[in-house]
């Protein structure tokens, strides 16, 4: 397996970014496994980078790991990116999942902007460690997860952290609904062409709102090909 693919710098993977490779040298230790490197790193990322979906950007220089790491928080990608960058400055080969979710516990404004509980696109690590790959998704804080009564995602290292699919009153929380592979950089020619499908024109209208002056053809979408509603 040819995994120097998964270890190198790209336009939004900075790890050779002086900052990025500070904290990495700090978190790390002298004598840590990489496991226990990896756990701390996606811990720094889970709580010190706190989520916030208005985070979210049409353009790819704001998903760069060293801005994110300077900004202190982001959506799911940013936080993503910024993970998998700093687990690469530690020789940790990192690439991308790339999923469409359902989160059951969205707020009803942001539902009724977005026209459903969709989320795409959607991204979460898998790193190479121990001879295999394990998955890890830093999405959520614990502060978030403690206002929403949900449980946090605790990795280890060794097994599987994905969100879970249930709150802690048993109701449900996060649906994973359709996965479309693994990368080694963020795939955003695909996801622009793909957006179309998962969302009508109220949604490009309530993005348009929050990003004003946007031209949706300059930015690489199609909206005509928009779900209709």
């Amino acid at each position: 397996m040819d995994l120097e693919k998964y270890l190198k710098v790209t336009e939004t993977m900075d790890h050779d970014h002086p900052m990025i490779r500070s904290v990495v040298n700090c978190i790390s230790g002298e004598r840590s496994s990489r496991r226990d490197v990896l756990t701390r790193l996606f811990y720094c990322v889970r709580d010190g980078c706190r989520y916030n979906m208005y985070k979210g950007s049409w353009d790819l220089k704001d998903y760069r790991a060293s801005k994110v790491l300077q900004e202190g928080e982001g959506f799911c990608i940013q936080k993503s990116v910024l993970l998998a960058a700093m687990a690469r400055a530690a020789g940790i080969p990192s690439r991308f999942i790339l999923a469409a979710i359902r989160n059951h516990k969205t707020p009803p404004e942001v539902v009724r902007a977005m026209g459903n509980n969709l989320f795409f696109p959607h991204i979460y690590d898998e790193f190479y460690i121990e001879n295999r790959w394990v998955k890890a998704a830093p999405t959520f804080d614990k502060y978030l997860c403690q206002r929403i009564n949900a449980p946090t995602v605790e990795f280890s290292g060794e097994h599987d952290a994905i969100l879970p699919p249930l709150d802690f009153e048993g109701l449900l929380y996060v649906e994973y609904v359709e996965d479309f592979g693994t990368f080694e950089d963020i795939p955003w020619e695909f996801i622009l062409q793909t957006l179309p499908r998962f969302y009508d024109e109220n949604y490009f209208a309530w993005q348009a709102s929050l990003n004003p002056g946007i031209d949706w053809q300059t930015v690489g979408i199609d909206i005509t090909r928009s779900r209709k509603i």
